[in-house]
């Protein structure tokens, strides 16, 4: 939604989009560096990585990384190739 409303063109900054939505700046950041990451770490946020169970009887889980786990994830990648 928060890259929808970036694409439109409509707003000139991140804060004016947090301002027009009514959503704190530093999410909106967040929201819309998700936004330009690969799909693989968007995936990672919603739905989910596939975790494997400690139980051989159960299946394995798709357990959604934190927004913030995946972002720092990320960016560490991105910043070690310097």
């Amino acid at each position: 939604m928060v890259a929808r409303a970036r694409a439109a063109g409509a707003y000139r900054s991140a804060a004016e989009v947090a301002e027009a939505m009514g959503l704190k700046l530093r999410r909106v950041r967040q929201l819309l560096e998700l936004a330009d990451a690969p799909a693989v770490v968007q995936e990672a946020v919603d739905p989910g990585v596939l975790v494997p169970s400690k139980d051989p009887r159960k299946a394995a889980e798709k357990v959604p990384l934190l927004l913030t786990n995946a972002l720092a994830t990320w960016s560490s990648r991105t910043n070690s190739r310097g």
